[in-house]
């Protein structure tokens, strides 16, 4: 069972750098910490991949029902491979499910394949670990964490960078349990960095370049939805089988959407390579926050999120649940052309704006509304900052 990359390597170049990190580590240590590495790194396997890519529409029929948007990069997912500049997708976090979407329809538009950053709660036993990690994710503990822990995820990450292995994190910390895009943290973001940075102070860098792909994923009906209304985190977590087999029904279309690359050594083209605690300070702090914008504005916007959040502003002005139709359409209307001022486009619903009213007044819910509407008053959260910040 082969994997795609030479993991052996990879955890020896790690170990080293781990060692170069710390005060003083023995050679007891450094094996404890080679048997934890083997435990929480990928493994991905092609042949793994393969099965999935093939038999996906009977695994789980939805994920056929996902839409890869044009990519803002020409369509041409061949410019991403390029050695000495390794790639780190960068998401939002909406559902357990994006990992196994995004890197499904990753591999099947030959996008390069990454490990994946997954919580260590999804590695339950050995069989998810095992179809986890085959599938390219790596535990991460979700805690906070310490300085000797973040040595070591970090110098797994930097060794995996310098074999040009893409990465893709989801640096919300958790999935977003409003519809609002989290705000980011700067963990795996700065070690990425730290990475970056360390290459450029040697005379022959195995990283030239990093290069972070922004993506932005919506589902008209997010298969954990009802968890997130009732906020039931641990329920959620033990009805995960459920959730599957929601999933494999589940008819409503997601979409996904891959943004213009960013790269490091454009970004900060002319800075000097930062201190250490500026690296860990301000530095990380604000390219966390440009590349949460970027994110932001890849996001795909759905007509059926403007549907919920219409409704719910109706209920919350008028302090009614009597919603009149007109009242409703007025609102929709006003929200398609306020995003269409902004320059995007709306993503169709599957559904009659009619249609919408009839259904959801019959059994109002106003956490449902809430949580989906507030994708699109995040939005517009989101654009008012920027003229704010941009008329100071």
């Amino acid at each position: 069972m082969s994997s795609m990359f030479d993991l052996e390597n990879i955890i020896d170049t790690s170990l080293r750098y781990y060692a170069e990190r710390q005060d003083s580590v023995s050679e007891e240590e450094l094996q404890e910490k080679r048997s934890d590495l083997r435990k929480i790194a990928a493994n991905t396997k092609l042949w793994f991949l393969n099965f999935v890519a093939k038999y996906h529409k009977i695994l789980i029929p939805s994920l056929e029902n996902v839409t890869l948007l044009s990519a803002d990069m020409d369509a041409n997912p061949y410019i991403l491979r390029v050695p000495g500049k390794p790639i780190v997708f960068i998401a939002n976090h909406v559902s357990n499910f994006d990992s196994p979407i995004l890197g499904l329809h990753l591999y099947l538009n030959d996008y390069p394949y990454p490990i994946i950053a997954a919580g260590k709660n999804l590695f339950t036993n050995s069989a998810s670990s095992f179809l986890l990690k085959s599938g390219g994710a790596f535990e991460l503990k979700r805690d906070i964490p310490n300085r000797e822990y973040m040595d070591f995820i970090g110098s797994y990450l930097r060794a995996s960078l310098e074999e040009n292995i893409p990465t893709m994190i989801f640096p919300e910390d958790g999935r977003s349990r409003d519809g609002k895009l989290k705000e980011f943290k700067r963990g795996l973001i700065g070690l990425v960095l730290h990475s970056f940075f360390e290459n450029q102070k040697k005379k022959n860098p195995k990283i030239d370049d990093v290069v972070f792909v922004p993506i932005g994923i919506a589902y008209t009906k997010v298969p954990e939805d009802t968890y997130f209304f009732e906020n039931e985190s641990s329920r959620a977590q033990r009805g995960l089988f459920k959730y599957v087999l929601k999933m494999r029904k589940c008819l409503e279309p997601t979409y996904v959407r891959i943004g213009r690359p960013i790269s490091l050594k454009d970004y900060f083209a002319g800075s000097y390579p930062p201190l250490e605690e500026e690296l860990k300070g301000e530095v990380s702090k604000d390219f966390a926050a440009y590349l949460r914008s970027k994110v932001r504005m890849t996001i795909p916007l759905l007509e059926s999120d403007v549907f919920h959040h219409a409704m719910h502003a109706y209920i919350e002005e008028q302090s009614t649940d009597t919603v009149h139709f007109e009242g409703f359409r007025k609102r929709v209307s006003n929200f398609r052309e306020r995003i269409h001022s902004e320059g995007y486009h709306i993503i169709p619903a599957m559904e009659r704006t009619g249609d919408f009213f009839h259904r959801m007044r019959e059994r109002l819910n106003e956490k449902e509304l809430s949580y989906y509407g507030g994708r699109i008053l995040d939005f517009f959260h989101f654009h008012r900052k920027e003229k704010d910040n941009s008329s100071k």
